[in-house]
């Protein structure tokens, strides 16, 4: 286990070093600075199709001096409300338990000055950044605390770091909290770098042979199994939903309307679920199954993820949604 951990590491050093090689703007930096801009490009840049441009590591890694104690601003690209990421990182050998809460309280701190217009307190890149990102949050807007660090985990409990962090806050409702140590960085490399933008094959079925409404050659509506959904995403998971800009939008409200209609009301998902949309280069309709080739959904990833989560969905009981 060690051994393993102290790889971690190691193997983000050489992906450091390849950061550098890649991005003529990162050649000049510490590897502290580009260890922020790895974490990000890791764990909000996995899907191919969201570029992250040389210029933006410039915005989004704010480290420096007088910072406020974040590292890293940016609106989480696969959010559809704007979400605000605010985070941090330490590329260390080593991490205790004191210091990751010292970290995430020091976030605390600066989102509470921020809201209270403490803008003093930090410079003005990454004061202007702040403002900048802030105003676009709505609402519906989650925002998304990250701490990050090279260091193994070991025995730090992730359930108690979240909850001192919390506990600073009269409310957290809106807060998503994410620590990502060695090997959780590792993982989200390896998995970025697996990606591609297409499934190469696959197939689904459809409710009745030859039920399907065309629209001239290059498309086509359909009423689409929930199960053969759910076995395409346990087959290929997030490939699955790589050319879909979103992913998974973790919101309770949402997935909690489609767990409840699937797991109550199933006969009413196909009015009340906007359905999935799937782009490809070719299909071919035989019966009830549609066959397609270099596929990936784009738009209902939230649909696919949640279908994919249920247990009540087996194929002797099945659903079906538009597609």
């Amino acid at each position: 286990m060690a051994t393993n951990q102290l790889s971690s590491y190691g193997f983000i050093q050489e992906k450091i070093a390849s950061m550098k090689d890649t991005y003529h703007s990162l050649r000049g930096k510490s590897d502290e600075y580009v260890f922020s801009a790895l974490s990000v490009r890791s764990s909000f840049y996995k899907n191919p199709a969201i570029v992250l441009n040389e210029n933006d590591f410039e915005n989004i890694v704010v480290d420096g001096q007088y910072d406020g104690g974040v590292d890293v601003l940016l609106s989480d690209p696969n959010s559809d409300g704007s979400d605000l990421v605010i985070g941090q990182s330490k590329f260390y050998t080593s991490i205790t338990f004191d210091q990751v809460v010292n970290a995430m309280m020091k976030m605390a701190v600066f989102y509470n000055e921020m809201l209270q217009g403490h803008y003093e307190n930090v410079n003005e890149h990454v004061q202007g950044r702040f403002l900048s990102l802030y105003s676009e949050v709505g609402e519906e807007s989650r925002i998304h605390f990250v701490f990050y660090t090279s260091a193994p985990q070991g025995g730090i409990r992730r359930d108690r770091v979240i909850k001192k962090f919390k506990d600073y806050f009269t409310d957290s409702s809106r807060f998503d909290v994410s620590l990502y140590f060695g090997n959780d960085i590792e993982e989200n490399i390896k998995e970025s770098e697996s990606r591609r933008p297409n499934v190469e094959t696959g197939k689904i079925r459809i409710d009745e042979a030859d039920n399907y409404l065309m629209y001239g050659e290059d498309a086509a509506i359909v009423n689409v199994s929930a199960f053969s959904i759910k076995s395409l995403y346990a087959q290929h998971n997030k490939q699955l939903l790589a050319r879909n800009l979103r992913y998974h939008i973790k919101g309770q409200d949402i997935d909690k309307g489609i767990s409840e209609t699937i797991n109550n009301n199933p006969e009413m998902f196909w009015m009340k679920n906007n359905g999935i949309t799937i782009i490809c280069d070719d299909f071919k309709i035989d019966g009830r199954e549609v066959k397609l080739k270099n596929f990936s959904v784009v738009n209902g990833g939230q649909t696919t993820y949640m279908i994919h989560k249920n247990d009540k969905i087996t194929e002797m009981n099945d659903l079906f949604l538009v597609l």
